[in-house]
């Protein structure tokens, strides 16, 4: 996926794109190169983690919350 494209998407999508990119082989690193972001990049200014091979949604990127604040795809 390019970057133009990934960046138009809301947070549930780039995660579901990102989950489908591993789904389809890639490792973490590609997915990271291909979108030129680093993992601190994905993390704080998408608020998308990969935790146990899977990637999470944050529901409110850029706020901590003390719930459970993550959506997993």
């Amino acid at each position: 996926m390019k970057k133009e494209n990934f960046l138009k998407l809301d947070a549930k999508a780039k995660g579901a794109a990102c989950q489908a990119e591993l789904d389809a082989g890639k490792s973490y690193e590609e997915i990271l190169a291909e979108l030129g972001l680093t993992k601190k990049e994905l993390e704080i200014q998408h608020g998308i983690y990969h935790v146990k091979g899977k990637f999470m949604v944050k529901l409110m990127p850029g706020y901590q919350n003390r719930g459970n604040g993550k959506d997993v795809l």
